[in-house]
Parts: structure tokens; C-alpha cells; sequence
């Protein structure tokens, strides 16, 4: 009576552990899922993309879309605040994407209260909006997400030690009465184990998606974070091989990674065990490109756990969605006193999009800006006032760029603007609308001026012809008397 009392008891706590074990994640799921569509909403699919492409292409159609993004935005943001409570540590956050929302609100309303022919010129002179401060409260809500959940884990984690311990304890004592139901007992304690086992697998991995495959690569567990992810439904997901998430040109190199993980790691440290099960190898096995089921690629960090069970070896796989951090890493690229991209980011990125505007056919323009005269104002007037010239000439030329150009100091008092999906005519209207903005700069008296010089990228340009020819119209520029701009095609 003792041991069946004993065994319903613990299976119930167990059944509870399990339910709330579910409940924690399903709640995180949801808030995870509702941040990354407000990031959607936000970012280059959604609201300032669709600014962007008004700008460009001039179709009211794209305002439009710019105003249901941010409706998405705010309904997301609303269903986020329904599930949370009043803890300070994510309200900050929340405050600081409503006001990022609020003042793209504010500046829609006031396009829709002018014409068509008004807005194209309204939204040209409208204030940039910083949205460096919803990137990080989104990325605050999301580290703020996950310790939560972590510290919920932790006392399921500790639930199910203290349930362990009570039954050794039992069996300690109650070991000569308990010789007729010992069966019962193992039973119980083996099942007690497993769960122990597979809540440390957990414990020890991610807590983004997750997924066990069994030696031939056979997912046989997931979590709906995983199957958010990926955009598999339920049945499709358990349907799907490893390989099957892995980028189509990498499948055959991936799969030959997993089966010697398990030949030359897993199996050598299982056969030197004396039990041979519940035991845990973990590796953290850098990053690589996941495909969803739409045929997406996206980057991915996984932390790989091998564990054995019942004779079966498994891998659980924690992975992590490395898009957001890889935009944030790129905004870091910066150089500090004018908090502009760096010379070897404005390489890095001008390769990039030269690249991209060959995959996809579209233009791309550069625009060297070189201060005039500096050399002057720092022999006459000292480098502190130099070095406040070139703090307001950065801050003026930000804000007439546009969302999708990359702007960076190159060096001294020289800066470059990188124009995707931007013809060299359009690159010479933005620079001359910039060297009109910096003539009205007032600095201590001084008569600023900049001269500019813009090309379009060739089939055949590089990164290294490319800047040469803006370098060569830039001192076209100088040449024709400087405060002027020169294009060069």
C-alpha cells in the first residue's frame, strides 16, 4: 500500500510539473512570436521599407502599406502588454517601442491631412526617426523573455531534483519492507530518472527552438518555437528529417558532421560509462543557414547536447534566430566620435550591396563628400573648432539620408554615402540638396562648405573602381571651385 501510495503521488506531481512546464512555454512562444511581428512590422519588410519605397517609387499604395504595418505594430505591441505584468523590467521596454510607434503615428497623420503631390514633399523634409530605440527595446524584451523563462525552468529543474531525492531517500529507508514491491519501485524511480535526464537536456540547451533527432537524423521531438521558426505545421515538422532544415547546398556536409559527431564524440564517451545511459556531452557547435519551409535562409546559432536513453542515443539541438543580432552587431560597426559607420564597414557594406545590385538588377550610387578648406580652419581656429565641424557636417548629412543608405566617416574630414536602388541623377540630388543644407550651418562664424562628388556603379566595378571614380569626380569638384558636386557616370 506504502509503494502505490508512494508511486500515484509522485506521478501526479510529476504530471503537474509537466503542465506547468508546458504553460511556461507556450506563454513564451507566444510572446516571442508577437515580438518578432512587431520587429516584422517594423523593419525591412514592413513600415520603414514601405516609407522607403515611397519615397523612391512615389506610389501612394506604398503609404498605405506604411500605415497598416504600424496598425500591425501596435495591435502586436497591445497583445504583448495583455500578457504581461507590471514588472518594470520589461514596462521600460514597452514604453520605449509605444513612443517609437507614436511618433511614426504623429507623422503618417499629418500625411494624410495634404495632398498626394504634398506628401512626396513633406515626408522629404520630415525629422528622421530614431529607430535604434525600438531595436533595443525589442532586443530587451527579448533577453528579458528569456530570463524569465529560465528562472521558471530552473524551479521545475529543482521540482524534479527534490522528487528524485525524496524517492532514494524512501528507498533507503524503507528497503527491507519494500523487498515484495521492488519492481514497482525501480519502475518508478527509472521513469523519475528519465524525466531528470531529459529536463537537464533542456536545461543545458537553448531556450529558443528546440529539437531532438535520433542517430539517422529523425526529428522526433520539437518545440513550437521550432516550428514557428521554420513554418512547418505540426504534422509536417514531425514528418521532416535534420537535413531537411539545412541549407539544400550544405545537406550532404551537414549530414556527414552529424554522423561523426556520433561516430567520434558520442558513442566513445557513452561505451566508457559504467551505466551507458543519462549521459549528457554537450558541444557548442557554432552557426549555420537554416532554410524554412517558404525556402528562406536564415542564420542560425546551435548548441548541440547528445544524450543516451534507454540504449538510443539523441541529439537535442538548441537553435537561435541570428538575423536580429546580426543587425545589431552591424550597427555597432561604428566610428565613435561621430557615430558613423567605420572605413573598413563602408568596404565591408559597399561590397555587399555592389553584389547585390548585380543578383537583383538594381542601381546603386556613391556620394564622397570632402570638407573645404579644413586643413585652414584647423591651422587657424585650432582642432577643438575643427573637430566641432565635423561633428555638426556629420549629424547634418545623417539627416537628409534615407533609411536603406549607409553613411560613414572614410577618414579625416571625409565621408561617403553608400545609395542602394539609387540612380547617380537621384545621388546628385540628394548631395545637392546636402551641400545646401551645410551652407546655412553656422559654426562660430565660419563659412562651411563641402564639395561632393557621385557615380553609379558599372557592371564590372569593384569595390576598389568604384571608390577611385568617386574620388576622381570629388576632385573634379575641387577643381571647379569647390562647394559644388560633380557626377561622373
Amino acid at each position: 500500500m506504502s509503494a502505490c501510495f508512494i508511486y500515484f503521488e509522485l506521478q501526479s506531481k510529476l504530471t503537474n510539473i509537466e503542465n506547468q512546464i508546458e504553460l511556461h512555454n507556450e506563454g513564451f512562444v507566444q510572446l516571442q512570436s508577437d515580438l518578432i511581428h512587431i520587429q516584422g512590422s517594423l523593419g525591412f519588410g514592413g513600415l520603414t521599407n514601405h516609407l522607403k519605397n515611397f519615397q523612391i517609387n512615389q506610389q501612394i499604395t506604398d503609404l498605405f502599406k506604411a500605415q497598416t504595418a504600424l496598425l500591425d505594430a501596435k495591435q502586436y505591441l497591445s497583445a504583448i502588454r495583455a500578457r504581461l505584468d507590471s514588472n518594470i523590467k520589461y514596462e521600460s521596454y514597452l514604453v520605449d517601442l509605444e513612443t517609437v510607434l507614436n511618433i511614426y503615428e504623429a507623422q503618417l497623420a499629418t500625411l494624410n491631412t495634404i495632398t498626394d503631390v504634398e506628401k512626396l514633399l513633406a515626408i522629404e523634409d520630415m525629422q528622421t526617426i530614431d529607430d535604434d530605440v525600438a531595436i533595443d527595446a525589442i532586443a530587451g524584451l527579448e533577453l528579458a523573455f528569456v530570463d524569465t523563462l529560465n528562472t521558471q525552468n530552473a524551479a521545475n529543474h529543482a521540482a524534479v531534483k527534490r522528487l528524485s531525492n525524496f524517492l532514494s531517500t524512501i528507498l533507503g529507508v524503507f528497503l527491507p519492507l519494500l523487498v515484495s514491491v521492488g519492481c514497482v519501485f525501480i519502475f518508478i524511480y527509472l521513469k523519475v530518472n528519465d524525466y531528470y535526464t531529459e529536463l537537464t537536456a533542456v536545461m543545458r540547451g537553448s531556450n529558443d527552438a528546440i529539437i531532438v533527432s535520433n542517430e539517422d537524423g529523425k526529428i522526433v521531438r520539437f518545440n513550437k518555437v521550432a516550428q514557428t521558426l521554420f513554418g512547418y505545421t505540426h504534422k509536417e515538422f514531425g514528418e521532416l528529417y535534420i537535413e531537411d532544415l539545412v541549407n539544400p547546398n550544405e545537406k550532404d556536409h551537414h549530414k556527414n558532421l552529424r554522423s561523426g559527431y556520433i561516430v567520434n564524440v558520442l558513442k566513445p564517451k557513452f561505451d566508457k560509462s559504467i551505466k551507458g545511459d543519462n549521459v549528457l556531452v554537450k558541444i557548442n557547435h557554432g552557426s549555420f543557414l537554416g532554410e524554412k519551409k517558404s525556402g528562406e535562409l536564415i542564420p542560425l546559432q546551435i548548441n548541440l547536447t547528445g544524450y543516451k536513453i534507454n540504449g538510443k542515443i539523441h541529439l537535442l539541438a538548441s537553435l537561435k534566430d541570428q538575423t536580429y543580432i546580426r543587425k545589431l552587431e552591424y550597427k555597432t560597426q561604428i566610428e565613435p566620435f561621430t557615430n558613423l559607420a567605420n572605413k573598413e564597414t563602408i568596404k565591408q557594406s559597399l561590397s555587399t550591396e555592389i553584389e547585390r545590385s548585380r543578383r537583383h538588377e538594381h542601381s546603386l550610387s556613391i556620394i564622397f563628400i570632402d570638407i573645404d578648406h579644413f586643413k585652414t580652419i584647423n591651422d587657424k581656429h585650432g582642432h577643438q573648432i575643427g573637430d566641432e565641424v565635423i561633428k555638426a557636417l556629420s549629424d547634418c548629412i545623417a539627416e537628409r539620408v534615407r533609411d536603406s543608405d549607409v553613411l560613414g566617416r572614410f577618414g579625416g574630414d571625409e565621408f561617403i554615402i553608400i545609395c542602394p536602388e539609387c540612380t547617380g541623377y537621384q545621388a546628385a540630388v540628394i548631395a545637392e540638396q546636402i551641400r545646401k543644407n551645410i551652407t546655412k550651418l553656422n559654426i562660430h562664424d565660419l563659412d562651411i562648405t563641402i564639395s561632393l562628388g557621385i557615380t553609379e556603379c558599372q557592371n564590372q566595378d569593384t569595390v576598389k573602381t568604384l571608390l577611385g571614380r568617386a574620388d576622381r569626380a570629388l576632385y573634379e569638384a575641387k577643381e571647379n571651385g569647390r562647394n559644388t558636386i560633380k557626377l561622373i557616370d
